[in-house]
């Protein structure tokens, strides 16, 4: 997997969503899947598109692209 140069360059904006009932709607960084650098782990609370599917990255777990195109989460 190729992936993207930077984290920066993979996002696609911002959206508002519910965590929980003592957070609420919190703010999440959107990213595109096919534009994560490999490697480069991702904080939650995000979100990651692709075309076939959409991944949450709640807080205190980290999303990170690995060598074959996988998305390992990880919990801090």
């Amino acid at each position: 997997v190729a992936g993207g140069a930077s984290l920066e360059g993979a996002i696609t904006g911002r959206r508002p969503v519910y965590v929980d009932g003592t957070r609420g709607f919190v703010e999440a960084t959107v990213y595109r899947r096919e534009a994560l650098p490999v490697g480069v782990p991702v904080e939650g609370v995000a979100i990651i598109d692709e075309m076939s599917s959409t991944t949450l990255v709640l807080p205190g777990q980290t999303a990170t692209l690995d060598r074959y195109g996988n998305l390992v989460l990880r919990i801090k």
